[in-house]
């Protein structure tokens, strides 16, 4: 089950990033203040989220947390590579 649970957060998340960047194409925002989709692990499942990039990198908030699905991202002044973004994450 939870290999489906994965799937479908992995489907939901690529939903989400496609929706995103077509926001994004419409409207330049400084990439620091931007918001990444992604599926934050909670308890046995995973819900789809947009948070802030800041609350992602330098390992703080999200970036921290072990079982998140994260895409790769740039933001001002580097590149997150992105956590659990793999086939079997």
């Amino acid at each position: 089950m939870q290999a489906k649970t994965r799937r479908l957060a992995l489907v939901v998340l690529a939903g989400g990033v496609v929706f995103t960047a077509a926001l994004a194409v419409g409207s330049p925002a400084s990439a620091a203040a931007s918001k990444v989709p992604l599926c934050h692990a909670k308890g046995s499942t995973y819900i789809w989220k947009s948070v802030p990039s800041r609350q992602i990198i330098g390992g703080s908030g999200h970036g921290g947390h072990a079982r998140d699905i994260i895409p790769t991202f740039d933001y001002d002044g580097g590149h997150f590579v992105g956590r659990n973004w793999t086939a079997e994450g």
